[in-house]
């Protein structure tokens, strides 16, 4: 019932940078401090998991990221783009660490698109 909830007042997310797909994590060094098995990564996934009806969804990645954090987005956007407004963002001349600091700018790409995005969906519900 509460994921019911959440799922039917969730309109907008705004995800930067992110891990959508942990499986490729199980065989890091990474996973050392996790200590993810594979049923965990799967279930904590959110790429095993149906996003609500009508979400809209900006997924921002910096130009100078990894390989792998783009093979992230090729993941979120094949489990979920036809059942979201999933929009993939590469902001420029930015890297996994240094993307954050576009949060603390209101003028930056990233800033301005979440806050005109929650502006227009919330203004449509």
């Amino acid at each position: 019932q509460e994921a019911a909830l959440v799922n039917s007042e969730l309109v907008y997310l705004g995800l930067v940078s992110g891990v959508f797909q942990l499986s490729p994590l199980l065989a890091t060094r990474i996973n050392d401090k996790l200590g993810l098995s594979p049923s965990q990564a799967e279930v904590l996934s959110p790429t095993t998991h149906s996003p609500p009806s009508g979400l809209w969804v900006d997924a921002f990645v910096g130009e100078y990221e990894t390989a792998g954090f783009f093979d992230q987005h090729r993941a979120l956007q094949a489990a979920w783009g036809q059942h979201t407004r999933l929009h993939h963002r590469v902001v420029a001349s930015v890297d996994h660490l240094t993307i954050w600091d576009q949060l603390t700018d209101r003028d930056s790409p990233v800033a301005s698109r979440m806050l005109t995005a929650l502006e227009q969906r919330t203004a449509t519900d």
